[in-house]
C-alpha cells in the first residue's frame, strides 16, 4: 500500500495595510486563504462535500463554505476562536497563551451564561408563585350568579 503523501498548507499573507499596493484580487485571494484556513480549524470539511471529506480539507470554494457553515457554528465555538484570533493579532500572545486566554474566556461566559439562567429560573418561580396566589384568592371569593339568558322576541 502506497504511503500517503503529506502536503504542507501554504505560507499566511501578512494582513494588508492601509499603504498596500495589492490590486483588489489579490486582496480577495488572501481572505479566501484566510477563510480557508479556519474552514479547515474548524474541520468543516468534514460535512462537506465527498472530495473535501477525502482530503481532509477544504478544497472546493472556501468563502462560500465558510459563510455557510459558520452560522451553524455554537456560540461558544465563535467565542473561542474569536478571542484566539485577538489574542494573536491585536496583543501578540503565542499560541499557547492565546488557547489558555481564550479557554479562560469561554469558561467566564459559560459561567455568566449559568448566572443568568438561574436568575431567570428564580423570576419565573416568583412569577409562577404570584399566579398561584392570585388563583387562589380568585377560588376564594364568592362565585357570581350567571346572568339570565338573553331572548329576542320576534
Amino acid at each position: 500500500m502506497p504511503k500517503k503523501r503529506i502536503v504542507a498548507a501554504p505560507p499566511a499573507e501578512a494582513p494588508p495595510t492601509e499603504d498596500d499596493d495589492r490590486t483588489a484580487d489579490e486582496q480577495i485571494g488572501g481572505i479566501e486563504e484566510a477563510k480557508a484556513r479556519v474552514c479547515n480549524k474548524l474541520e468543516l470539511w468534514a460535512d462537506c462535500t465527498r472530495r473535501c471529506r477525502r482530503m481532509h480539507r477544504c478544497t472546493g470554494d472556501p468563502v462560500k463554505c465558510f459563510d455557510g457553515w459558520w452560522r451553524a457554528q455554537s456560540w461558544e465555538s465563535k467565542m473561542y476562536f474569536r478571542t484566539y484570533i485577538k489574542a494573536r493579532a491585536q496583543r501578540g500572545l503565542s499560541a499557547k497563551d492565546a488557547i489558555a486566554e481564550a479557554e479562560a474566556e469561554l469558561a467566564r461566559m459559560q459561567a455568566e451564561a449559568e448566572q443568568a439562567a438561574a436568575e431567570a429560573a428564580k423570576a419565573d418561580a416568583a412569577a409562577q408563585s404570584n399566579r398561584q396566589g392570585a388563583d387562589a384568592a380568585a377560588a376564594k371569593a364568592p362565585a357570581r350568579e350567571a346572568p339570565m339568558p338573553r331572548v329576542r322576541v320576534l
